[in-house]
Formats: C-alpha cells, structure tokens, sequence
C-alpha cells in the first residue's frame, strides 16, 4: 500500500469514527426538570435507560419557576443528550417574562407530548358551602373577601385563579405562597379559601375529606374524582385547561434524534406498565407528535396571555 492509499484508508477510518459518534444516544442522557412534579421523569428515566444502553438521568432544577432548566437546555450541545421536561409553565414563563434568558419558541425543539394532567379547585372545609355554584355565589355578595392561593406569582395556579376572577365576574384576592405544602397547609387552617392544584397534589386529602374538590378544569370529568363537575359542564366553556409534560430538545437537534426520542418514548408510554405507573400517579397519557405539540403550546401562550395582559400580572 503506497502512502497516498494509507493517508485515504485512515482518513476513511476517522471519518467512520465521527459518523459513528454522532449517533444518537452515544453517551449519558439527562432529563432536566425545572417545574412540577418529577414522577414521570423518573418513571420514563427507568425505561430509556435499557431502551438507549445508556444512563438516563433525571435532573431537578426547581428555580425560578422552571427558567433556570430551560435556559440550561437551550444552551446545551444540541444532539439529544440533554433534554428538558418541559410543562405548561414554560407558555406562562415566555408570556410573563419576553426578554428573558432564552426564548422557548425559539431557543427549545419541541419533541412530543406525552402526558396531561386535571387542574382541581380545592376549597377549605372552613368555607360553609358545598359546590362551586356556592361559592361562586358567595363571592358575589358585597362586602365578602375571599382569596385564593398559588404556587407564586405568574404560575398556572396563579394564572388559573385570575381566568376565573375574569370568567365569572368576580374579585378573589391572590396569596402566592412558594410551593403546594404550604398552600395546602393554610388551606387546611382556613387561612385561604380556595386553589387551584394539580391532582396529584391533593388526591390524598380530598379522599380523605380534608379539602372539598368542588371543580375540575379539564374538559371531561377525571375518573379519580369521578363526582366532581367540570367547569364546562358548569358554565365556563373558556376554562378548558390542563397541565401537561412533554420533552423539548436544542434547536438544531437533527431530525434524526428527535424522531427516534419521539419513537422510543412513544413506545414506551404505550406500554401497560407504564399506563399503570402513569395512573397511580394521577397522570392521563396522550401522544402528540413535535408538529402537533407546536401548534398546542402556541394555543397555550395565546390563551395565558390574553389573561396574563387582562390582569396585568407582572413577575417583581
């Protein structure tokens, strides 16, 4: 072999050593999650570990309602080893706060969608009514203050609470507080009235019969809470909502990596092991593809800022 092959034979080498290292998944992947609850993370994290032969790592970044997880994906090297548990926050976060660090439209790729989950108003049984229809009622009489509580300003439960205000002609008082225990405890105490709250929140203590669950805000009842009236069902078509998780990537992922996040995921959430585990922990599995998933956040954004601007909600 003369030198010219030689040179052409290692060149041919090196370059199938690169093709081979951009292959998606060739290293550790982390999931970032940077609002809500972890569970699901954790539970597709077990999975895509032996799917991918790779370690599947789930990271917890709970600052800033999620804008510290966002900008650390939208950052990263963008081919798939990185990705962010995104989460109907992030519309919130990117119509409250424009200039921030990272743009969630622009900066972030979205993947799939592949869970959604009820929004419950809880009332505390100090208040002497029994429905929403009540409360409602009671919250139109002059001279009455009634509050509710969120998980900070700017959040879905926060949000939520202004679309009602809005929605049902009335003026419910905001008190932020810095996560769902403590809004729970002063909702046990009667200190707040009402809040909006993920399912799976407070699950335990509406069974239990320590909190009054007198709303859902999906469009059909949830079978966990199979009595409780949806508030369309109750007169406010508008207030059709749910928390959702999905993945988002860098963009300028390939298209290749995302279609096979999108596959393997899908795969895996199709199974009854992980429908099980997704129920237990008061998850309702859906499946929208990346294209799918754009056109649903974008709905989102629209619809937090149209009440976002109504109300004038500004992050300090």
């Amino acid at each position: 072999m003369n030198i010219l092959s030689k040179i052409i034979f290692v060149l041919f080498l090196i370059s199938n050593q690169f093709c081979y290292a951009d292959e998606f998944p060739n290293k550790p992947i982390r999931i970032i999650v940077g609002s809500g609850a972890d569970q699901i993370a954790r539970i597709l994290s077990e999975q895509l570990s032996i799917t991918w032969a790779q370690p599947v790592i789930v990271e917890l970044r709970l600052t800033a309602g999620g804008m510290v997880a966002g900008d650390t994906v939208a950052k990263s090297l963008p081919d798939g080893s990185t990705i962010l548990m995104s989460s109907s926050a992030y519309p919130a976060l990117q119509a409250l706060q424009p200039k921030m660090q990272f743009n969630f439209f622009k900066d972030l790729q979205p993947v799939l969608l592949f869970t959604k989950s009820t929004f419950v108003i809880v009332m505390s049984n100090q208040v002497p009514v029994n429905s929403f229809v009540e409360f409602i009622q009671q919250a139109q009489k002059p001279g009455i203050q009634l509050n509710y509580a969120s998980v900070g300003q700017g959040t879905s439960s926060h949000i939520a609470g202004e679309m009602l205000n809005q929605e049902a002609n009335i003026h419910l008082t905001h008190v932020p507080y810095k996560n769902y225990p403590a809004v729970i405890s002063d909702l046990l105490a009667g200190q707040v009235q009402i809040s909006f709250a993920p399912l799976t929140s407070v699950q335990s203590l509406i069974k239990d019969g320590k909190l009054k669950a007198i709303a859902v805000t999906t469009e059909s009842r949830d079978s966990n809470i199979p009595n409780v009236p949806t508030l369309v069902e109750l007169g406010f078509p508008n207030m059709n909502f749910s928390g959702w998780n999905g993945f988002h990537v860098p963009i300028n992922t390939p298209q290749s990596t995302v279609q096979r996040i999108y596959q393997d995921v899908a795969k895996i959430t199709s199974t009854q092991e992980f429908k099980t585990k997704a129920a237990q922990a008061g998850y309702q599995l859906v499946l929208l593809n990346s294209k799918e998933f754009a056109e649903f956040q974008l709905k989102d954004f629209n619809r937090m800022s149209k009440v976002i601007n109504q109300a004038q909600i500004k992050i300090n």
